[in-house]
Formats: structure tokens, sequence, C-alpha cells
């Protein structure tokens, strides 16, 4: 009787373990660049790749290039990518450094320059921007490297700045890097080197969270929401620390 469901157990088949294969995408098979800052796929499928020299679209068999063209208003004006987003329209957002904020218009397949101009207040604040985050009213919120957070108006082209302040505490705390926005766009949260902060749109302003707070370092390298609505936060030496929607703080030390 043991004999026979011995036999019985080992006739169970094993699943087959698959070895995973890699496809490697190099400049050989038309990549602009070795060096890719961002990656996104579209609405389509297309996967976009930003990259320190230029931007290209992969469709699964061949890589398209976009590049900076000299007096072409409707390309890019820089070919460093750090990040994308795409919007509600289809429409894909740059952030670029040294040429701005840049719309790739899908129905044209030209792009749309918001650029800083310093004789006009409602631009942005700085051409060298990081990061970017749609919100749900689609507007486009663009983190810079020394000039603060700026927030652009897609219909109008009006840019609201949050700047850098080192004494109001309602406002930025100061830092060095970009803000880093996370892939949500339920809540506005936005790291630097003084901390974490959370947008208030009752007050239109900014809460800050530093060290004080209970973050494990107050420079954050990271940001990201997962399905629970807890907040992820990765610090440039104090580990990783997770922010639940009760607003208790774990920290997860080196």
């Amino acid at each position: 009787m043991a004999a026979a469901a011995a036999a019985a157990h080992a006739e169970v088949p094993v699943p087959a373990v698959h070895p995973m294969y890699f496809e490697h995408l190099t400049m050989r098979d038309g990549l602009s660049q070795s060096t890719v800052n961002s990656i996104l796929q579209d609405s389509q499928g297309y996967l976009w790749l930003g990259t320190e020299n230029g931007l290209d679209r992969y469709d699964g068999d061949s890589i398209r290039e976009y590049r900076r063209e000299r007096g072409n208003e409707h390309g890019l004006a820089s070919d460093y990518i750090w990040s994308m987003a795409e919007d509600a329209q289809g429409d894909l957002w740059l952030a670029t450094e040294g040429g701005g904020v840049a719309r790739w218009d899908r129905r044209t397949e030209q792009f749309q320059p918001f650029r800083h101009d310093a004789h006009n207040t409602r631009t942005l604040a700085s051409d060298a921007v990081r990061t970017l985050l749609i919100d749900a009213r689609g507007r486009i919120w663009a983190g810079t490297l020394d000039q603060g957070l700026d927030v652009l108006d897609p219909k109008t082209g009006d840019v609201r700045t949050f700047a850098i302040a080192t004494r109001t505490p309602a406002h930025w705390p100061r830092m060095r890097y970009a803000p880093c926005l996370p892939t949500t766009a339920a809540e506005i949260w936005v790291g630097t080197d003084g901390g974490l902060s959370r947008y208030e749109p009752a007050s239109d302003d900014f809460v800050n969270y530093g060290a004080a707070s209970g973050l494990s370092d107050a420079r954050i390298r990271a940001i990201r929401e997962d399905h629970a609505g807890a907040l992820w936060i990765g610090t440039y030496r104090g580990g990783l620390n997770r922010l639940d929607p009760a607003g208790r703080l774990t920290v997860f030390s080196p």
C-alpha cells in the first residue's frame, strides 16, 4: 500500500522551470546612447527610452531615434532626457537637461518646448528639469535641479513656481537635487535634500517632514507608493523608510 502511494506520488508531474532570457539593446541596434535614464511604456505599447543623447522609441523590432535639430522649433531642445510621462491624450512629456520641458504631440509627432524666460515669470524657473508628474487635473509638475518645483498648465502654457525657501517652513526646504515625485497622481509628494513634502490643495502650499519627523535621513532620493497607499522612501544614507496612510513611519536601516 505504501509502495503504491509512493509510486503515485512519484508520477505527479513536476512543473518545468523555464530559464529567463534577456534581450539586450545596444547602440549597435540603434540605441542613441548606452546610458538610459528613464523607460516608459506608453498606452499603445511602444517602449520609450530617454538617454543622455536622444530619445528612442522601440516597437519590439526596431528603434526610432529623436534628436535635437538646430533651427527646428518643433524639435527637441535638448538630447539629455531625464524622465518622461504620458498624458490622457497620449502625448509624451519630457524632462530635459538644459532644454526645459518638451511635449511630444502624438498626432503630429512634433515637439513643443516649454523653456525658462528671464523676462517672463510665467515660464519655467529653470531649464534643468529632472522629474515629471502629471496630476489628476492634467497639470505637469516639473522638478528642477536648483530652482524648486514648477506647475505647468498645458492648456495655457503658464507656469507657477514653488521656489526654494530658506526661512519659511511652509515652503521648500533647501535642496541640492531635484525633487523626486512618486508615480501616483493621487497626492503630490516631493523628496528633497531637506526632507519630504506633501502638497495641500486646501492651502495651495506644502507641508514639510524633515529629520525631526523620524525619517532616518532627510536627504530623499526616491519615492514610490504601493497598492495599499503606503509611501516607500529611499534616502541617501539612512536606508529605506515606509510611511503608511495612518502616518506611521517604519525605518529599514542598512
